[in-house]
């Protein structure tokens, strides 16, 4: 027996033991007999500790009476969950057939452990419970039918040069000798059907990869050419004559063809039929020793299978239903393990204790003075919460976001001002140097006539103006320190910090916000974002973050852009033209926005750099500039330098211009194929204008070939200027890919749930762990062991950042 079986039996006799105590004495003696197996064998070379103490906990139990037998059951079985980790984590090249090199394919696709090989799921299925012969019934249908191949050849264009194709013709089978006995309810028969004409365009190499006689499972559309049924390029599997199903010696792992079946996403040298089989011999082997991160009244009170039933429908459904329940259970433990780690996160943020006071001054009432007037009711609760919150002896660690103009800067001035007034330094960290220059020239005007010195700090600063800045931060003579990433440089060091204030952090990696955090010992945190975020998120995603929202724009700031949409046709462009011409007339600056950088083939659409060259030729008079994110950091930041500056009239542009670029003389924007950008995404593109006095422009264009369901979400965004409902109308549209990119706010990489699509299995895994958390807050109890072994092995190194993600 190996020694996976014997874990299985292992795990199978102690879930007999945790029922029925009194049944152990019999199973501890087949227990004893496989742990000396275990001492030797290579998958716990490496970690004999963990077999020691599973042999330690199985003898003290032999020792132990009543009452205290109890415990030390739990002992055995949680040494024995340790073991079962470590074999599900054990390296991928270690299953049979896989190896090095094969390895190194997996690896490829973010596989590295017996773990993520079973726990990565199929791209989709393919029915093949009953296969029919294709007829005119079906055309236009994704169908899967079997087959054999009757001949094939490598067909070249008659008349112009490009890729050969292969056709093939496929005598269409219901059932085969090969598939006796997998097909229930079909009659031993062999009986030919039609044939079906199989191209492949562009692919004539395939004519290496088939044989005639292969039989054939294809999956595409059927299609009806010149009278003959025929399939493009179809998805396709083929089982042929003599090629081993499993590993000699082992027919149990023989691998189904039919029923429902899965299908995966493949990387270079790795096919369908053989990563199948892989999957298969994972899942047979490790499927039944996988502890379970699921409390168990967690898993219970929802309904959900246990995990090692979950992973088998996961791979290899009885029905359609029964892979959804697993998707579903697997949806809801990504995130319940995330609000875990959210939750501890906050709790330990509510503990840590910054030791200093922040002594009233008089700089803030004049600054509240001179603004005081207007101020927003927002405003002045933000900056309430913000304000109760540093007085608190416990860290601030607080959002603060709104819509462009909403007043976020004033906020985080008189956040800055509560600091330095009991002789604390404040930094505040922007992504970009046109960003920082704007937040100096602001933070400049508006602190300097209080007596308090504002420094400046960029890469594109001289050595000599970069140890000046460093040099009056260490002394102290600066009170407010504005920079860029040149602020985290290792020589950087500040006198006496209290406050970071973070501008757009999701445009800084964690391991940057980390580092300028460690400048300081428990410093106070506040993060500004324009980025529309829907209200479930605010309360799931954003849990370990205070958040205060400014909804209300202040008395003295322009209107909201007017925005109209116009279809792709001339009509329609001859107003936009004459649009930007009166814009420009009026010494007025326009942004032209473009989806994508060049020109594709396989995109319908227009490119920036493209119509860069269109644009020069009809409007030749002016300065037209060219940005996007292909360009190195300096290009951009002197393009973006020299449109602020008013040394270029018409940027064009791709979305690097859709967080914090302020260019006073912009009053139009322009975005074409509107129909490709999400609605928070389009929101947060239309305020890059009408930001200094005059109400703004937006003219997005739409194509002529949008659905309805498109153009209804385009006349949301015309007639809706609030950020947040368009977040939220864009998660019930479109789901949440537009909204923020996953990476950039530092989500995990979930490999079965989208916090998006999935937002009410999200609210539900944040109430069962705070339930969890309100039971067990530092996760001692037996039952919440492979929970604690999860989230370390997931989040651990995580978690020390999570002071600034």
């Amino acid at each position: 027996m190996s020694i996976l079986e014997q874990m299985k039996t292992i795990k199978v006799g102690f879930d007999l033991i945790a029922g029925e105590p009194a049944r152990a004495a019999s199973s501890m003696d087949e227990v004893e007999r496989a742990v000396a197996g275990f001492k030797r064998h290579p998958l716990f070379a490496e970690a004999p500790e963990l077999v020691n103490r599973f042999s330690d906990s199985i003898a003290r139990l032999r020792e132990t009476r009543d009452p205290d037998r109890p415990a030390a059951i739990r002992n055995v079985l949680l040494a024995f969950e340790d073991l079962c980790l470590r074999a599900i984590h054990s390296d991928v090249q270690y299953l049979q057939g896989i190896g090095p090199t094969r390895a190194g394919q997996f690896r490829k696709k973010q596989i590295h452990d017996m773990s993520d090989l079973v726990m990565t799921p199929p791209r989709e299925y393919q029915d093949r419970r009953t296969l029919e012969a294709p007829t005119i019934d079906h055309i236009g249908q994704v169908i899967t039918v079997y087959g054999r191949i009757l001949k094939r050849s490598a067909v070249h264009a008659r008349f112009r040069r490009g890729p050969a194709r292969l056709e093939m013709a496929v005598e269409c089978r219901t059932t085969d000798d090969s598939l006796q006995d997998r097909l229930p309810g079909v009659p031993d028969s062999t009986a030919a059907g039609p044939v079906l004409t199989v191209v492949f365009f562009g692919q004539s190499y395939l004519e290496k990869i088939f044989r005639d006689g292969d039989r054939v499972f294809l999956s595409g559309k059927l299609e009806q050419f010149r009278g003959r049924l025929q399939m493009a390029n179809p998805d396709f599997e083929i089982e042929r004559e003599g090629e081993e199903e499993c590993a000699p010696g082992t027919p149990e792992e023989k691998v189904p063809s039919t029923g429902i079946v899965p299908v995966y996403s493949l990387t270079e040298g790795l096919g369908q039929r053989s990563y199948r089989r892989l999957i298969h011999r994972a899942v047979n082997k490790f499927a039944d020793i996988f502890p379970d991160s699921l409390p168990p009244a967690v898993r219970i009170a929802r309904s959900f299978r246990p995990v090692s039933e979950a992973i088998r429908e996961l791979h290899f459904p009885r029905t359609f239903e029964s892979a959804e329940d697993a998707k579903r259970r697997m949806r809801f433990e990504e995130l319940f393990l995330y609000q875990v780690v959210v939750l501890m996160n906050r709790a330990e943020l509510k503990k840590m204790r910054k030791n200093r006071t922040y002594a009233d001054g008089d700089h803030k009432e004049r600054l509240m003075t001179s603004f005081g007037s207007t101020f927003t009711n927002a405003q002045e609760r933000s900056w309430s919460e913000i304000r109760r919150d540093l007085d608190r002896p416990e860290v601030m660690n607080r959002l603060l976001f709104g819509d462009v103009g909403s007043g976020k800067t004033l906020v985080a001035e008189l956040a800055c001002l509560h600091v330095i007034s009991a002789g604390y330094q404040a930094a505040v960290l922007a992504p970009t140097e046109v960003l920082a220059e704007q937040h100096y020239a602001t933070f400049t005007r508006d602190l300097l006539p209080l007596g308090v010195h504002v420094g400046e700090l960029k890469g594109s600063m001289s050595p000599a103006q970069k140890r000046d800045v460093k040099r009056g931060l260490k002394s102290g003579d600066l009170s407010v320190i504005i920079g860029t990433h040149a602020l985290i440089q290792q020589d950087v060091a500040f006198h006496n910090p209290a406050l970071f204030v973070i501008d757009e952090q999701h445009r800084f990696g964690v391991l940057q916000r980390s580092a300028l955090y460690e400048k300081a010992l428990h410093p106070d945190v506040l993060i500004m974002s324009a980025t529309p975020i829907p209200r479930t998120l605010q309360m799931t995603f954003f849990g370990d973050l205070d958040i205060s929202q400014l909804d209300e724009r202040p008395p003295n700031a322009p209107p909201p852009p007017v925005t109209k949409l116009f279809s792709d046709d001339p009509e329609s462009r001859a107003k936009v033209k004459r649009m930007i011409l009166d814009v420009l007339a009026e010494k007025l600056q326009v942004f032209i926005i473009y989806p994508i950088i060049e020109e594709s083939e396989a995109l319908d659409l227009k490119a920036a750099t493209v119509q860069k060259e269109r644009i020069e030729k009809v409007f030749s008079r002016h300065r037209v500039g060219l940005l996007h994110g292909r360009m190195g950091t300096e290009e951009k930041e002197t393009v973006i330098r020299a449109f602020r500056d008013g040394a270029v009239d018409i940027l064009v542009s791709t979305t690097v211009i859709e967080v914090g670029i302020d260019v006073p003389g912009a009053n139009l924007i322009v975005i074409e194929n509107c129909e490709r950008f999400g609605l928070s995404q389009l929101h947060q593109l239309r305020g890059r204008v009408g930001r200094h006095g005059r109400q703004g422009m937006c003219a997005a264009i739409c194509s002529l070939k949008a659905n309805e369901e498109t153009l209804e979400r385009l006349r949301i965004f015309e007639s809706t200027q609030d950020g947040t409902h368009l977040a939220e109308e864009d998660l019930k549209l479109r789901g949440g890919g537009e909204l923020f990119g996953t990476r950039q706010w530092g989500l995990p990489d979930f490999r079965f749930a989208d916090v998006f699509r999935d937002t009410e299995l999200l609210i539900q895994a944040r109430a069962a762990a705070g339930e969890v958390l309100a039971a067990d807050p530092a996760l001692d109890e037996p039952q919440h062991h492979a929970l604690r072994m999860e989230l370390q092995r997931l989040y651990e190194s995580r978690r020390t950042l999570a002071k600034v993600s």
